[in-house]
C-alpha cells in the first residue's frame, strides 16, 4: 500500500527543509558559536557539531540563556568526542552535524524519488497505478477523471 499522497508531500517538503536547515546550521557553526545554556545543561553548535555539556555546577543566571560567539580560527571537527572529568562530575559531548545531514538527505531523496515515480503512470489526485487502465476512465480508486484535474 502507498502512502496518502499528503504524507508523501510533507515527508518530502519537510525533509528538504530539515535539510537545508542543518547544512545552514553546520556551515555557520564553523564561524560562530550559537547555542543556550539553562541551570546544567548547555546545547550549542560549534565546530560543525551539536555539543552538549552537563557541568558539575549550576550555570550562573548572567550567561543562561541565548548566545552567540564569533570564532577567530574558523574550524570543524569531522569526529565525535565524549568528555568525562568523573571526579568533578562534568560531562561533554560533540556530535558532528553531518551525522544527521546524510540520513535526512538520503529519506529526503528517497520520497521524492518515489512521488515522482507514483505519478508517472498514476492517478494525479490519488496516486493509484493506472496500468492497464483506459486514459479517459475514471480512476477505480476515487473516481477522478483524469482529463478534469
Amino acid at each position: 500500500m502507498r502512502p496518502h499522497p499528503r504524507i508523501r508531500k510533507t515527508i518530502k517538503w519537510g525533509g528538504a527543509a530539515v535539510a537545508v536547515l542543518l547544512v545552514v546550521v553546520w556551515a555557520v557553526s564553523r564561524w560562530t558559536i550559537v547555542g543556550w545554556a539553562a541551570g546544567s545543561v548547555m546545547i550549542q553548535a560549534s565546530e560543525g557539531c551539536l555539543d552538549i555539556a552537563l557541568p558539575s555546577k549550576p550555570i550562573p543566571p548572567q550567561f543562561a540563556g541565548w548566545h552567540a560567539i564569533a570564532v577567530r580560527t574558523p574550524q570543524f571537527q569531522w569526529w565525535n568526542s565524549i568528555d568525562e572529568d568523573l571526579l568533578w562530575g562534568n560531562w561533554r559531548g560533540m556530535f558532528p552535524l553531518w551525522w544527521a545531514i546524510g540520513p535526512v538527505v538520503i529519506a529526503t531523496f528517497v520520497a521524492w524519488y518515489v512521488d515522482a515515480r507514483a505519478r508517472v503512470g498514476g492517478c494525479p489526485k490519488c496516486g493509484y497505478d493506472r496500468t492497464g487502465i483506459l486514459k479517459d476512465a475514471k480512476c477505480p480508486e476515487c473516481g477522478a477523471v483524469p482529463g478534469s484535474l
